[in-house]
């Protein structure tokens, strides 16, 4: 699921922009869950985390305990934030290291090196970032064309606006084989969201739907009341528990 530049707050602070989402069960471990978190789009080589952002995933245990008014979430969710350090200079050529830290619902802390290949584990978790070729296909031309038109103008070969391009990654695997065991679980409804680190952590995204601010809310043609307002960055603001 993409999310670029999806905002004015974003395209503004590209570090807490987040480009794309994925979740999807370990290829190597059963029970273990992979969620993946891309910032930073277009980034280049040498590009570091901001160490002024949280990377946050918001893992929640999802049970159908009602249908209708009365539906709602029956479990608290669980929450795994990554933050990294300022970098700093590594050896005598002047090349710039990074470090990072990722929490557990455990509270365990583990920590890693940005770039690592190798990443780093704890209990029940494994954690890796660093630079990677962002794989989102999206032909904005022709996208816009259909925008104007009211039509879908897509052509049998189109033209990728993101060839070529990078963002810095962000990955855990996880093991939800507790949660499970305990009924929580085995489905999971996952948000990531960048949080300004620090005493006074605002949301500054927010991601878990694909494309509902760049596709639905900064297009006003077809919304009567809202036409002059901006609402992509007042939903970034909202607390995805409740939605």
């Amino acid at each position: 699921m993409s999310d670029h530049f999806s905002g004015p707050r974003a395209i503004a602070g590209p570090a807490a922009d987040i480009t794309d989402m994925w979740a999807f069960p370990s290829p190597d471990r059963p029970g273990y869950l992979v969620m993946v978190m891309g910032v930073l789009p277009a980034a280049k080589p040498g590009a570091h985390f901001s160490e002024a952002i949280t990377c946050r995933f918001r893992l929640r245990p999802v049970a159908i305990s009602a249908t209708g008014p009365e539906a709602s979430f029956r479990f608290a969710p669980q929450v795994v934030d990554c933050g990294f350090s300022a970098p700093r200079p590594s050896g005598s050529n002047g090349t710039l290291a990074q470090e990072g830290w990722c929490k557990t619902p455990s509270d365990e802390t583990v920590r890693f090196k940005v770039d690592d290949q190798q990443g780093a584990s704890g209990d029940g978790v494994r954690v890796y970032a660093g630079l990677r070729a962002d794989p989102f296909y999206f032909d904005v031309p022709a996208w816009l064309e259909s925008v104007q038109a009211g039509r879908l103008l897509f052509k049998e070969r189109g033209t990728n606006a993101l060839d070529g391009l990078n963002f810095l990654s962000v990955v855990v695997e996880i093991d939800t084989r507790p949660w499970v065991e305990a009924g929580q679980g085995p489905l999971f409804g996952l948000v990531g969201e960048t949080i300004a680190a620090g005493a006074l952590p605002i949301r500054i995204e927010r991601f878990g739907r694909p494309e509902i601010k760049n596709v639905i809310l900064a297009e006003k043609g077809y919304d009567k009341v809202n036409r002059e307002m901006e609402l992509r960055d007042l939903y970034n603001l909202e607390d995805a528990r409740s939605t």
